[in-house]
């Protein structure tokens, strides 16, 4: 046993087997997303105080908790999916509706990883997801979906997560950034000093294999398509959110010399004419830092993208449920 191993132990992970620990996670979610991060959930209980999604009955939806199940410290959601089962909401969220071979494998998804405020940053979320990757490989998983904060894409990285070529999924919080594992890439894994590397090396061997990333890199591509110059992507955005606000110039509907009287009426009152905003370019905003663009960050292998904020400050997966997120001074939310 490594001493990442060691450590990591330390943290002992539960899997919801009752229905008191169920309600315990329910109740925690509560806790985080309601009671802390102000979020409006559809699926919120309000009068028992709990968040429960409609399926969690299913036996393909595991839940998994740190802590007790009088003091639940962290929680994850997994699901487990035969060839060829995937639900067809999934399918469009992850933008996989044509990748036929990655449909004939095993897919799980891990979703809802909180972890308590004060202990976010420390081993909680590690522990989880390799409780996480203990059950789905012991079910045969050859992939692992989640979606995340653009300000958390580092974090899942560590653990062996990638983008990839998919579209941003769209949620009320913000834009989220679709993610995929392939379980069985052990190099990768050794790439970037994942905690789940010695998990994927028991059961895959020293090497592993590529031929699950080979096949999600033909079919679902990769993520260079996020990769962008700053100052192009404020622009961009800019002209973006400057289209989607233009209005009817209010003389539009006038005849010329209506429009004309209009716009001078010093015929009626000996005013001086009114300036006209016709054909002028719209005003530069000010940038969000000194020197130049900071609302969003290139994705790259190394650095993480900061492309937004959600309103509540946090993601699904959000910037303060897990410790990786970072506020910003001078930054401003799209």
């Amino acid at each position: 046993m490594s001493l990442v191993d060691w450590v990591l132990g330390l943290e002992r992970v539960h899997f919801a087997e009752t229905r008191a620990e169920r309600e315990a996670i329910w109740r925690f979610r509560y806790d985080v997303y309601v009671r802390e991060l102000g979020k409006t959930i559809a699926s919120a209980d309000h009068d028992r105080g709990w968040i429960r999604d409609p399926d969690e009955d299913n036996p393909e939806v595991s839940l998994i908790y740190t802590g007790t199940v009088d003091d639940v410290t962290g929680t994850m959601r997994g699901d487990y999916w035969l060839p060829g089962s995937i639900p067809a909401a999934t399918l469009h969220k992850y933008g996989l509706t044509r990748a036929s071979t990655f449909l004939g494998l095993p897919v799980a998804e891990a979703s809802r990883l909180m972890v308590r405020r004060n202990l976010r940053g420390k081993l909680i979320m590690p522990a989880l997801a390799r409780a996480g990757f203990e059950w789905a490989v012991q079910k045969g998983v050859a992939a692992s979906l989640a979606y995340c904060a653009p300000g958390l894409v580092s974090g899942y990285r560590r653990l062996g997560y990638r983008p990839y070529g998919s579209d941003m999924i769209d949620t009320k919080d913000g834009v989220r950034v679709p993610l995929v594992m392939a379980m069985d890439d052990v190099a990768h894994f050794r790439d970037v000093s994942s905690p789940l590397l010695s998990l994927a090396r028991d059961r895959f061997g020293p090497t592993g294999s590529k031929a699950t990333t080979e096949l999600i890199n033909r079919e679902l591509g990769t993520a260079t398509a996020l990769e962008a110059d700053e100052r192009e992507v404020w622009n961009d955005v800019q002209a973006a959110l400057l289209a989607r606000t233009a209005r009817p110039h209010l003389f539009d509907e006038l005849d010329d010399a209506s429009r004309g009287l209009a716009r001078n009426p010093t015929g009626l009152s000996g005013r001086p004419a009114l300036p006209s905003f016709a054909g002028r370019a719209p005003r530069t905003p000010p940038s969000p830092a000194g020197d130049g663009p900071d609302l969003l960050r290139p994705i790259s292998a190394r650095t993480a993208p900061k492309i937004g904020r959600s309103r509540s400050g946090a993601a699904d997966h959000g910037d303060r449920l897990c410790g990786r997120g970072r506020r910003r001074r001078h930054g401003h939310a799209p």
